[in-house]
């Protein structure tokens, strides 16, 4: 799995990091099996981090780690979704009522994240999110879990151009 490129997406305190991985070798396996194996790997720990944090070797514990411990999830916390399922997902989240002034901003991401599933062929996609898991669950890292808003973590397959898509998005 060979890091290809990261886009950086953000709106005041919410973000989102799309990050593109090649994977020419790996296509035959089952999705389950590269999921599972890329979230024990340096391509998630490391690849997957803004790039702001990567080149910070002086104040590295001054960010934010991703929100899951990759040694206690896997596969089967995620949910698979098709293209609609996933929008419609955002769209519902975007819509509940606690959000005060932040929720213009997530909108706006909410929009572009959109946009860019559709420069995908892909139909399916898996998401986690920070809401199903208790607030002590053991597969969130401390103090990450009390300090992010939200996060999600979503994984697409691009089969045309063989690579694998990671959105990490948050509110911090």
């Amino acid at each position: 799995m060979d890091f290809v490129k990261q886009i950086q997406i953000s709106e005041k305190f919410q973000g989102i990091y799309l990050t593109e991985f090649s994977l020419i070798d790996k296509l035959e396996q089952d999705e389950h099996l590269i999921i599972n194996k890329f979230l024990k790997s340096n391509s998630f720990s490391y690849d997957c981090l803004p790039e702001i944090v990567k080149q910070s070797n002086v104040k590295s514990d001054y960010y934010l780690r991703q929100l899951f411990d990759t040694d206690k999830i896997s596969f089967e916390d995620f949910r698979k979704l098709n293209k609609k399922e996933i929008s419609n997902f955002f769209i519902n989240y975007s819509n509940e009522s606690d959000w005060g002034d932040d929720r213009k901003e997530f909108k706006t991401l909410l929009e572009k994240f959109i946009s860019l599933l559709h420069e995908y062929p892909s139909d399916k996609f898996y998401l986690i999110s920070q809401d199903w898991f208790d607030i002590d669950s053991k597969k969130m890292r401390n103090p990450e879990n009390w300090i992010y808003t939200y996060y999600f973590l979503v994984i697409w397959f691009d089969r045309e151009k063989k690579t694998m898509i990671v959105c990490d998005w948050n509110y911090d």
